[in-house]
């Protein structure tokens, strides 16, 4: 009995081992001289066991390289363009993410109000979860709000700047379980999670997909970004790579790019 108590602990330390995390020293990419490594962009304990959840042997660490390489995006992209690029308007100003935040607190409260209209006229008690409660945290007081309505803005130009000048070609329209709206109506107001409050799903904001790799290859070849690790640029260039994809029309690729989103009242989605 005890020995097979034995061989069955061994199994699962075996078994626990093959979703150990990559090595804090790994190296994820050199940018601009600076080696950023895996302990840097470590994803969060709640984003491993997700990926521990889903995935199987190496395969938890295949998603744990990716998901570290493509949070390292945001900061090379914006390093690099810095540089290479000096007119690109990279920054957030306080005052856009001020207005910002109030297109996002207007906004989720807008979706709310439709959900909670359209829950009683079915002749059901609508039920407001605590983030829905919530709403009125999103302002500029909010640090945690504040910092992700930023990185909202900085990504939405560092895509600008990547357009303009690397072109499009295949910019990535992020419809998902929106495919079914009309030509046109391009800015649609969904729900999703944000800083942890709800958050309006832009589907128009185009990502220059092309644009991107075209960037990186040339930041490449004059070293201002390397990998070392092989498994590392993999998962860097993977959604910029990834065909299957959906792009949007080439005459509709400029205004997903170009369009400041929150300047913008959503179309509310009829679901």
């Amino acid at each position: 009995m005890n020995r097979l108590w034995i061989m069955a602990l061994a199994a699962i330390l075996i078994s626990t081992s093959a979703y150990a995390d990559p090595g804090g020293s790994e190296i994820v990419a050199v940018v601009n001289g600076k080696a950023y490594t895996y302990s840097e962009l470590e994803p969060a304990r709640e984003w491993r066991d997700m990926s521990a959840k889903y995935n199987k042997g190496e395969a938890v660490e295949k998603a744990l390289r990716t998901k570290a390489a493509s949070d390292l995006r945001q900061i090379a992209t914006k390093e690099i363009l810095g540089k290479s690029h000096p007119d690109c308007d990279l920054d957030a100003t306080p005052d856009e993410i001020s207005a910002f935040l109030s297109w996002w607190q207007k906004s989720s409260s807008e979706i709310r109000d439709q959900m909670t209209t359209q829950a009683r006229s079915s002749g059901r008690e609508p039920q407001i979860s605590d983030a829905w409660n919530d709403i009125d945290q999103i302002n500029p007081q909010n640090g945690k709000a504040s910092s992700a309505a930023r990185e909202k803005i900085e990504t939405w130009k560092a895509n600008r700047c990547i357009y303009e000048a690397y072109g499009g070609g295949r910019v990535h329209e992020n419809l998902g379980m929106f495919a079914f709206m009309k030509q046109g109506e391009t800015l649609v107001g969904a729900y999703e999670s944000l800083a942890g409050y709800p958050y309006p799903m832009v589907i128009s904001a185009g990502t220059p997909l092309k644009g991107y790799v075209t960037f990186y290859e040339a930041a490449k070849a004059d070293g201002s970004i390397s990998f070392p690790d092989a498994r590392y640029e993999e998962g860097f260039f993977s959604y910029y790579r990834n065909e299957s994809l959906r792009s949007f029309a080439e005459v509709d690729e400029e205004a997903s790019i170009m369009t400041r989103y929150w300047e913008y009242p959503l179309v509310q989605p009829k679901l």
